[in-house]
């Protein structure tokens, strides 16, 4: 393997860990299976998976928020819950049924449009994702989590070095506590090297 494989395939993994990362955690709060989970494992004791959610457990709660739904279908809130379940259930098409009934309720929730744009995102809605995520900067400038998902449909979606670097630029600027931003410049650095 040479060396340019080598820091291809390098950069590779830890982008697909950052943009992992930042699709599974959403601006919304952990779900009732993940927040009960027990707290009696010692950090990075490897148990970290066990204590995730399954499918079961996940389905169990889209089942309970849509029957609270059903109960009460005017409450913001558990509309809410619901669509968090989805998104934790990783139904993108469902999750953003739920959070586009949610934000007329919620129009200033920069979070709620990001986990919106999310979903979005993850059903290939590129533009729409990208409309949630300025529309959540908008509401709140400082909102990192938005910030960085456009940021990231530019680089790994639309491939657009420009707008990429632009959007990295000022992550980096407002919000350099972001882990592993220099690899994130790697793969920008890597997109204006192929258009070239």
């Amino acid at each position: 393997m040479t060396r340019d494989n080598f820091l291809f395939a390098l950069v590779g993994v830890l982008a697909g860990f950052i943009l992992g990362y930042f699709v599974a955690t959403g601006g919304h709060a952990p779900s009732a299976a993940t927040a009960s989970a027990p707290a009696s494992a010692p950090a990075g004791s490897g148990t970290d998976a066990a204590l995730a959610p399954s499918s079961t457990e996940l389905a169990a709660r889209v089942k309970e928020m849509q029957a609270a739904v059903a109960r009460d279908p005017e409450n913001a809130d558990v509309m809410l819950q619901l669509a968090n379940a989805e998104y934790d259930a990783s139904d993108w098409k469902a999750a953003a049924e739920a959070y586009e009934k949610v934000v007329p309720k919620k129009p200033g929730d920069p979070n709620l449009l990001t986990d919106l744009g999310s979903c979005y995102r993850n059903m290939g809605r590129f533009d729409k994702a990208l409309e949630m995520y300025q529309k959540a900067q908008q509401i709140q400038p400082t909102h990192s989590q938005s910030l960085l998902n456009m940021t990231l449909v530019y680089v790994f979606d639309l491939k657009d070095a420009g707008k990429a670097q632009a959007a990295f630029d000022r992550l980096k600027k407002e919000h350099p506590e972001i882990p592993r931003l220099n690899d994130l410049q790697l793969r920008i650095s890597e997109l204006r090297a192929a258009k070239s």
